[in-house]
């Protein structure tokens, strides 16, 4: 009975707030009804901003990875481009003075230069006056670069990339038109020749040249110090 006393004193106390001052008692429910709704809201946007902040990271992470595959990405994505067919390379056996002479695998349309870059760069006593360091190298070719002082290859094995002192003709790179220009290559012959590469692929020396329909020892004796791989 005690407790309903003191409750229902109470209630006439709102009840007669009501009438006396409605607009002062929906004011009040107004502002605690506000600073509930902003509490709310803060709570949201901070649950929200977290979510973004994951994503965001995310993101980074993404993006910091494809960067980082400027570097040593590149080459391993090229690796994996070869092996599942989607890259095409060319094979070439760099010796002579290099840091590191070997048989290395680069992309298609890659250049002299490369190659010798990727085995390490060049020897202290290397002459590269001969070599063309910006020609393309062809699948199968041998890069030689020759000591200060040594004699240029230019037959048995393969002589490098370039024609030395501007005479040699690079019969894995030479056109129809170049090769016609060799004793006893016609029309006929420097096309077959062209055919041949094309279809069995360059030329791992020039004696792979009496290969081609045409070409026997004899006249590859007459073409051996003219040409060059």
């Amino acid at each position: 009975m005690q407790e309903h006393d003191d409750i229902t004193p109470a209630a006439w106390r709102l009840a007669s707030l009501l009438r006396s001052h409605p607009w002062r008692v929906i004011a009040v429910i107004a502002s605690v009804m506000l600073i509930l709704g902003t509490a709310l809201a803060g709570i949201v946007n901070a649950n929200t901003s977290s979510s973004d902040i994951v994503v965001s990271t995310d993101d980074a992470n993404q993006d910091e990875g494809t960067s980082r595959k400027g570097g040593d990405g590149d080459s391993r994505a090229y690796e994996d481009d070869v092996e599942n067919g989607k890259a095409i390379a060319v094979t070439v056996d760099v010796d002579g003075a290099v840091v590191n002479p070997n048989v290395i695998e680069l992309p298609e349309g890659s250049r002299v230069q490369d190659a010798i870059e990727a085995c390490g760069g060049l020897a202290a006593d290397a002459d590269v006056s001969g070599i063309n360091r910006a020609s393309i190298l062809q699948d199968g070719q041998k890069v030689y670069v020759p000591k200060v002082g040594e004699a240029p290859q230019t037959s048995g094995s393969a002589t490098g990339t370039a024609a030395t002192g501007g005479t040699l003709v690079n019969i894995n790179t030479a056109t129809v038109e170049d090769l016609d220009g060799l004793p006893g290559v016609g029309d006929a012959t420097a096309q077959a020749i062209v055919d041949d590469r094309e279809a069995n692929g360059a030329f791992a020396s020039i004696e792979d040249l009496m290969r081609v329909s045409g070409i026997g020892e004899k006249k590859f004796e007459k073409l051996r110090d003219l040409i060059c791989v």
